[in-house]
């Protein structure tokens, strides 16, 4: 397909959602990744087309565990194109959570990311218009194993409908949609391969963190004080690790 049959796809997506749950507001979440940042825009301007502007506002998410340079560009983005966007900052401290229990492994991973993301999309929920919230995301299939799972572009869970617009676009369908709006870079993405948004390390890669570390090492700083803290505080694994199998069997008292 090309791009521009690609773009009409995604019209097409929403414009079936909006038809069949009939949301009283439009929500693409930008974290500040490409992905996420083709489905912002794409959706805005879907939204403008359809003369449904005035119900449409871009949402962030802020962990408080990204990098800054992140947030910095998703305000700049947001600002450079008008978008009505709306900060969602948690509820929650990562470093009261990780000194609780240590850090996430993958295994944590969906209890962390309604912890960190989940409870933000509820506030949202609240702030907006009466009915159905229409919440559109970069979500794509072919991005990673985890992603190959998502077989719908569309899902309802109560009043939220998630909307994938781009589900089965390709990595070459995100650029060239970003190359023919002239989309601006994030630094971040194109130093680490992510937006950087979240850090809580529940599905990091091995090497991730000295990565992060090594291009922005405020957040490494920032980072290292609570991994001091956490191990302090006696679990023996750090920031990307799951807990060793003996932690388990010791914690159930398994092991003398």
């Amino acid at each position: 397909m090309s791009i521009h049959e690609r773009i009409q796809e995604a019209y097409a997506i929403l414009d079936e959602a909006m038809q069949a749950h009939m949301p009283g507001s439009i929500w693409p979440l930008f974290s500040g990744g490409y992905d996420s940042l083709v489905n912002t825009h794409l959706t805005m301007e879907w939204a403008q087309a359809r003369g449904l502007l005035w119900r449409a506002k871009v949402g962030h998410i802020n962990t408080r565990t990204g990098i800054d340079q992140t947030r910095s560009y998703v305000y700049e983005t947001a600002a450079a194109y008008r978008w009505p966007l709306v900060e969602y900052i948690t509820p929650e401290r990562y470093e009261i959570l990780v000194l609780e229990r240590g850090f996430p492994g993958p295994a944590m991973h969906s209890k962390m990311y309604d912890r960190l993301k989940g409870r933000c999309i509820t506030l949202l929920e609240k702030d907006s218009f009466a009915g159905k919230v229409l919440l559109s995301t970069g979500v794509r299939r072919s991005e990673s194993q985890r992603r190959m799972g998502y077989t719908k572009p569309v899902d309802v869970r109560g009043r939220q409908v998630w909307v994938n617009p781009c589900l089965f676009w390709s990595k070459s369908d995100v650029l060239d949609y970003k190359d023919l709006h002239q989309l601006p870079k994030n630094l971040v993405v194109d130093l680490i391969h992510m937006s950087g948004e979240c850090g809580c390390g529940a599905m990091a890669q091995p090497g991730e963190f000295e990565e992060r570390s090594y291009w922005f090492p405020g957040w490494g700083r920032r980072m290292q004080a609570i991994i001091a803290s956490v191990q302090q505080a006696g679990f023996p694994w750090g920031w990307g690790e799951a807990p060793p199998a003996w932690w388990g069997k010791a914690r159930a008292g398994q092991l003398m």
